[in-house]
């Protein structure tokens, strides 16, 4: 019974959100793993468009079903969803580690000295780091010094730190790319086939969606 008790609660909480919203609030759903590029978008819109306040609910789920969940739009991470959706940017992996990590002692300057270092990696599985390392033509065992974490944020928290190398996508971490926190110590971004997307139920938007979601897909193509 633990499940259905639990998405019982789950239901309860959306809808006391809902209910306790201001009035003309747009209503915006994201998973955990694309609030380092979100957040900061969506203070910026804010700032410049406050009468048309967003609430972000985040979630650890990739996806979004429109008919039980209240939400005017949700940013979903995956392959392409059905529906009304509008791709913000594709997921490519790259490592990225601290400058400083970079400038030390040892030698980070072919994939085989991987193997000198940490190996972060963002969830529990190693899949991202074995995606990256066999495009990169690469034997290289990852079962040596690494250490797994929950979150993208984490795991970039930690690589800042001068901790190890961790793997991310591109696109998420370019803010910290320019911000000088991490540097790529390779050229390779590996597309994996997964993208982040807009997606909105096929209803009449609510006022300022519409204006909402251009501003973010501008946003993504700055990136």
């Amino acid at each position: 019974m633990a499940a259905r008790v639990q998405q019982v609660f789950s239901l309860i909480e959306d809808g006391v959100q809902q209910i306790g919203a201001p009035r003309g609030t747009l209503q915006l759903k994201a998973p955990t793993c694309v609030m380092r590029w979100l957040l900061p978008r969506l203070m910026e819109w804010q700032a410049l468009r406050p009468d048309v306040p967003v609430e972000l609910t985040t979630t650890i789920q990739h996806g979004v079903d429109f008919r039980r969940e209240g939400f005017d739009a949700a940013v979903v991470y995956g392959a392409e969803p059905e529906g009304e959706a509008l791709k913000l940017f594709d997921e490519q992996l790259t490592p990225v580690c601290s400058p400083h990590l970079l400038a030390g002692t040892t030698p980070l300057r072919e994939v085989a000295d991987l193997a000198g270092h940490m190996l972060l990696h963002p969830t529990r599985d190693e899949r991202d780091w074995q995606t990256w390392l066999e495009a990169a033509g690469s034997g290289l065992e990852i079962q040596g010094r690494r250490q797994h974490f929950e979150t993208l944020d984490m795991a970039m928290a930690m690589a800042s730190q001068g901790t190890g190398v961790a793997i991310g996508d591109w696109a998420l971490i370019g803010d910290d790319l320019v911000g000088g926190r991490l540097v790529m110590p390779f050229d390779l971004k590996v597309p994996t086939g997964k993208g982040y997307y807009l997606a909105r139920p096929g209803k009449v938007a609510a006022p300022g969606l519409v204006e909402l979601v251009a501003w973010l897909r501008e946003q993504a193509r700055r990136r």
